[in-house]
């Protein structure tokens, strides 16, 4: 999966700046999926609600979408992805933040940091790249890392058969026709039904639907519970390799 992201590193990038000529594209309708992903990414924000002195960990964090809006709340923010392409694009865009952002190069199921580092965490654009039992260990991970009482935004995309099919067809057929993936749809319920036993628990929800009728995507507030949990690592924030310095919306 890292290579998808390491080599179309550049379009990832482009969809969330205005396009220009030549270069290169993520998506067909380019306009409409930033839309889309700055939608999304402000409702993420607007349920996790950071706060001055909270530490907010962001799995999947690109090229650092989340990073300012957090910072500017006047919380602590640190970035772990699997990619080195997408942390180096994010260090280059935040590089006047200073060393405010923190990154590392992570799997979001074997995160190199102590238990109970954080009191929040976002997961977003995560999970469909995973299959459902990968997806079980990630959130088994979420839970472990957050302080007890912490809470966590994960996103469950419910595919179009469209996309899914554009997600198989990739790379035979290249961005922006195909889309990077595969892609594996997990529907709110199917996430839900994986958090038993694992300290965690829905306190909010939000549907967002993109044709008018089943939800696109939905939004899940976590809870973890108060009960704490026993220390299983104790690794520092590790830099990337080379180190480079409840309710419905519609789109």
């Amino acid at each position: 999966m890292t290579r998808i992201f390491e080599t179309e590193a550049d379009r990832w990038v482009s969809v969330y700046r205005p396009t220009s000529s030549g270069e290169p594209r993520f998506a067909i309708f380019q306009e409409s999926v930033r839309r889309r992903l700055f939608r999304r990414r402000d409702l993420a924000l607007e349920l996790l609600d950071p706060r001055p002195g909270m530490t907010v960990l962001d799995i999947g964090c690109g090229h650092g979408t989340f990073a300012r809006q957090v910072l500017d709340a006047g919380a602590r923010w640190v970035g772990a992805d699997i990619s080195i392409e997408m942390l180096r694009r994010g260090q280059t865009a935040l590089a006047d933040a200073g060393d405010a952002p923190r990154w590392m190069n992570a799997e979001a199921s074997a995160l190199p940091v102590r238990s109970n580092a954080f009191d929040a965490v976002l997961c977003i654009g995560v999970l469909n790249y995973h299959t459902l039992d990968e997806v079980e260990r990630i959130l088994v991970e979420l839970g472990r890392v957050l302080r007890p009482g912490g809470t966590a935004v994960v996103s469950s995309l419910r595919l179009d058969p469209i996309t899914w099919a554009r997600s198989r067809l990739y790379p035979t057929v290249p961005v922006p026709v195909g889309v990077p993936g595969p892609l594996f749809p997990h529907p709110a319920d199917r996430i839900t039904g994986l958090l038993d036993g694992k300290d965690l628990a829905v306190v909010a929800s939000l549907d967002v639907k993109k044709y008018g009728f089943q939800p696109h995507y939905t939004l899940l507030k976590l809870a973890r519970s108060k009960r704490p949990v026993e220390e299983r690592r104790r690794v520092a924030f590790r830099s990337p390799r080379p180190r480079i310095g409840v309710g419905a919306t519609r789109e």
